[in-house]
């Protein structure tokens, strides 16, 4: 109940335009998902490419060779 109308909260009942926008649909909360895992994928990647870089440049400084 509503603090000061007494009435329920919310939207009327048999409102049809609750989903229309669909921000918080299932099939849009999928597709986020997958992007963020799609982009956390990616970030990943770049750290272990970052990494392997810095990696391969101290060993060339030391004067080892990369096999």
């Amino acid at each position: 109940m509503g603090k000061r109308t007494g009435k329920p909260r919310g939207a009327p009942k048999g409102n049809s335009n609750r989903l229309i926008h669909g921000r918080y649909s299932g099939a849009t909360k999928a597709r986020r998902r997958a992007v963020r895992a799609r982009v956390a994928a990616a970030r990943r990647a770049i750290a272990q490419a970052l990494l392997w870089t810095e990696y391969g440049c101290e060993r060339s400084r030391a004067g080892d060779t990369v096999t």
